[in-house]
Parts: structure tokens; sequence; C-alpha cells
């Protein structure tokens, strides 16, 4: 999974990113449920420093349609460092 730019194919097929260079290095996983097809991304806790990430529709969409697209997918969970990102953004 390429992080914090498109890559060239995807840019020439008129993918966009709102994610920067900002967190091109900073640490994230990517697991698998395939008992309740489910994708859980667990972004690391700098990326709530990073000032983007708090238009979070937009950056949430993304990550949800890029690990979605997965066969077998078909829920993603958006962790920030092991908790749910509502929590961590403390809005729910």
């Amino acid at each position: 999974m390429e992080r914090a730019s498109l890559g060239a194919a995807e840019r020439r097929a008129g993918y966009q990113t709102t994610f920067g260079p900002e967190t091109a290095n900073l640490p994230f996983t990517v697991a698998v449920d395939d008992a309740h097809r489910l994708a859980i991304v667990d972004l690391d806790r700098r990326f709530l420093k990073v000032e983007f990430l708090f238009v979070p529709t937009e950056d949430i969409a993304q990550i949800v349609s890029t690990a979605g697209q997965f066969p077998g997918i078909e829920w993603v969970a958006v962790l920030v460092d092991g908790r749910p990102l509502c929590k961590a953004l403390k809005e729910c």
C-alpha cells in the first residue's frame, strides 16, 4: 500500500488523495478478519497531530475506499492506536 502519495498509474486513472507528505513515514497496519469480511486499518497516534486529519470525512472515506476495494472485504474499521477513531478524536 503506497502511503501519502498516489502512484503514477493511479494519477493517470484520475485518482486523487487528500493525504499529504506529512504522513509518508507514519506507520499503520492493516489486518483482515476473514470471518467477518472486515479490514481493520490501525493508524499510528501521530496521525492525529497532522492538521489535515481534522477534515475526517474525505480522509476516512479514502481509507475505507482503498481498504474496501479488495475481494471479500465488506466492512472497514479505522482505529488509532487500537482505539476506534471517534474515541481517539473524542467525538463519540
